[in-house]
Formats: structure tokens, C-alpha cells, sequence
């Protein structure tokens, strides 16, 4: 348990830091308001893990809450991710079908027109 603390902050650190690299600035309220709830999820297991000794229930519980939250908002990242690259990928096929419809309809006033 003498290592807890160290191992916390280090958890802490990098939960940070993912945040402020991976979270947009230009988040909505829903966003902003999960990532604030993981920042607070990040200062109450930084006090538990103070505490000498700490409570390994109390940790267990917060380490848990912090694991839920941090997937919550990866998973919504993902799906931001994914949204994008649908959204691009179909703009690229609705182009490339509306060239080929352009295309048949040139070939059959074309091949009509004899």
C-alpha cells in the first residue's frame, strides 16, 4: 500500500493529460460536463490515496468510477471519430455516383440520339 499514492498520482497525471490532448476545446455541455465529472472523480482519489493508510474500499470504489467515466468519454470520442469519417466517406460516394449518373446520362443521350 506504501506505493498507492505514487501509482494514483501517475493514473491521475495521464487521465489528465489524455483529456487535454483528446477533448475538444469546443466541447457541449454534455462533454464538459463529463469531463468536469471525471476531473472530480480525479481529485477525490487523489485525497483517498493521501490518506495514510488508505481505505481499499474507498479506493476500489473511485479507481472503478474513474475507469466508467474515462470509457464513457472515450467511447463518445470514438464516436465523434467515426461520425466524421462516415460523414466524409459518403460526401466521397454521393460524388463519385452523382459523376457516374452524369456519365450514363451522357452516354444515353449519346447512344439515343442514333
Amino acid at each position: 500500500m506504501e506505493h498507492v499514492g505514487p501509482l494514483v498520482q501517475s493514473l491521475v497525471g495521464l487521465v489528465t493529460e489524455f483529456l487535454r490532448e483528446h477533448c475538444s476545446q469546443q466541447e457541449d455541455g454534455k462533454e464538459s460536463e463529463a469531463k468536469k465529472n471525471l476531473t472530480e472523480v480525479c481529485d477525490q482519489l487523489r485525497l483517498t490515496a493521501a490518506k495514510q493508510p488508505p481505505n481499499k474500499e474507498q479506493l476500489t470504489s473511485e479507481i472503478t468510477e474513474l475507469g466508467n467515466k474515462f470509457t464513457r468519454i472515450v467511447d463518445n470520442i470514438l464516436i465523434q471519430h467515426i461520425s466524421v469519417s462516415n460523414t466524409i466517406l459518403y460526401q466521397q460516394i454521393t460524388a463519385h455516383f452523382k459523376r457516374k449518373c452524369l456519365y450514363l446520362k451522357y452516354e444515353c443521350h449519346r447512344l439515343g440520339a442514333h
